[in-house]
């Protein structure tokens, strides 16, 4: 029983390790300090580098958009962009739904 635990517990600390070792040796690892200018969220303005801005946090959702169920003609005039996406957003689906965002989007980093 002890053994088991103790190996249990090397391979949680061991996961743990390549959790946060592994993005930072392939240089990918964004923090949530980084701030994302407007002119690098314009970058990302096509349907194979879609990124977002809603309430000032960026995301990359261009994963998400073969999947979104208007189709992805519904989000692509909005990539690279910030108040025009928040506000599409709100009005299509309401300020109650934005939770959703950071579900289908990864973080990028905080607008500024």
């Amino acid at each position: 029983m002890k053994k088991s635990v103790f190996i249990l517990g090397a391979i949680l600390v061991l996961a743990l390790g390549l959790f946060i070792l592994i993005p930072k040796l392939t240089g990918n690892s964004i923090s949530s300090s980084q701030t994302i200018s407007l002119a690098e969220l314009s970058k990302h303005n096509s349907p194979s580098d879609c990124w977002v801005s809603y309430g000032n946090e960026v995301y990359d959702i261009t994963s998400f958009l073969p999947n979104h169920p208007g189709k992805p003609e519904a989000i692509i005039p909005f990539c690279g962009t910030s108040d025009n996406f928040e506000n599409a957003f709100n009005n299509k689906h309401g300020e109650n739904n934005s939770y959703k965002i950071p579900k289908v989007g990864t973080f990028k980093g905080n607008l500024g």
